[in-house]
């Protein structure tokens, strides 16, 4: 295991998991339309 990972599994534990994974998607989803956006143009 990298140690970065295990750090970031340990914090993902902590919190609750079902709103962070939201909040990760939405944020990756935010920035790929802002990405396709600013390419298409």
């Amino acid at each position: 295991m990298i140690p970065a990972l295990t750090k970031v599994n340990r914090r993902m534990e902590k919190t609750p998991s079902r709103s962070t994974i939201k909040q990760s998607l939405e944020m990756s989803g935010e920035i790929s339309e802002k990405y396709q956006s600013s390419t298409s143009q």
